[in-house]
């Protein structure tokens, strides 16, 4: 009498159902249980094997491609950050976004600035920007004579024109003195009507 485990190869199938003390090996590759017999060709055998191997396949290829798109999802998280501008100066003020993370990165482009042309609040958005990028407002008359925050060309030191991505504030910007920058103010914020870039 053989065990399971000492039975060659393909004289042994596994049947659903079926639980074997014994088994032996008989031409034709037969396996006697009582009065049953099951007959499995060598060729049925290795087809039930590749069925088998194929689902252990699939499911681990299944399993990678979802772990995949969970970590490209994540890493390629991204927020906003928003400032709340209001020209309270005598003239036309003009403004741009500029990352202090990546370098000669700004909004809305590197060609293209917003116009604070009345007095009332504008939202201005830093779009697509990444966790923890820090991000600071510049601003100049056209001259560019008496500026805010970092200044027109994002060159000027500041305090408080600053923050991060993810973050919202605003500022109101006031005229008589060069590199303004007034701490970031609290309470409702209102955002006020859209700005459209203009061209540098």
């Amino acid at each position: 009498m053989f065990s399971l485990s000492q039975c060659e190869l393909g004289h042994a199938p596994v049947v659903a159902g079926a639980l074997y003390s014994s088994c032996c090996s008989t031409p034709g590759n037969s396996v006697h249980r009582g009065n049953a017999r099951l007959s499995l060709s060598r060729s049925e055998n290795v087809n039930v094997q590749m069925e088998v191997a194929m689902r252990i396949f699939l499911t681990a290829v299944s399993l990678a491609v979802l772990l995949s798109v969970g970590a490209g999802v994540k890493s390629a998280r991204s927020e906003n950050a928003t400032f709340k501008l209001t020209n309270s100066a005598p003239s036309i003020i003009h403004v741009k976004l500029f990352s202090q993370s990546r370098h000669g990165w700004q909004w809305p482009s590197s060609k293209r600035h917003w116009i604070l042309d009345d007095d009332k609040q504008h939202t201005l958005t830093a779009g697509n920007c990444q966790p923890g990028e820090k991000i600071c407002y510049g601003g100049s008359y056209e001259n560019k004579r008496t500026h805010w925050g970092v200044g027109l060309d994002g060159n000027r030191p500041c305090t408080h024109c600053c923050i991060t991505c993810g973050a919202s504030h605003a500022w109101n910007l006031t005229g008589g003195a060069s590199d303004v920058a007034p701490r970031p103010s609290s309470g409702r914020i209102d955002d006020g009507p859209a700005l459209v870039p203009a061209d540098d």
